[in-house]
């Protein structure tokens, strides 16, 4: 189950989200939709770890997100900017992420 309560993030002094609060059950499928600016982007970063919530708490199955390595290894973020792998060969970025998440990339046919 992932929790948000409180949620609060801002880039200088532009608020980008303000006491949010969302529950999302196990086996839920859940969309996000809004338009440019919305805070979508900045709140799957928050839910993942990547970004640092300024206010309010992200509990994934009771615990916290942010700086939980347990927590980490159960997500993959993929941003749609993801500038860092813009020239990588499809065998460069699977190198690249199995320094944060274990997989394995043989095939069982």
């Amino acid at each position: 189950m992932i929790e948000i309560t409180d949620l609060c993030k801002s880039y200088g002094k532009n608020d980008v989200l303000i006491d949010a609060d969302l529950k999302i059950c196990e086996g839920d499928i859940f969309g996000i939709i809004g338009i440019n600016g919305a805070g979508k982007s900045t709140l799957m970063r928050l839910m993942t770890g990547v970004l640092r919530a300024d206010k309010g708490k992200i509990l994934i199955d009771g615990e916290e997100i942010y700086e939980n390595e347990k927590i980490k290894k159960n997500i993959f973020f993929l941003p749609d900017d993801p500038f860092y792998t813009i020239n990588l060969t499809g065998e460069q970025q699977a190198a690249f992420y199995k320094n944060f998440y274990e997989f394995d990339n043989e095939t069982s046919c």
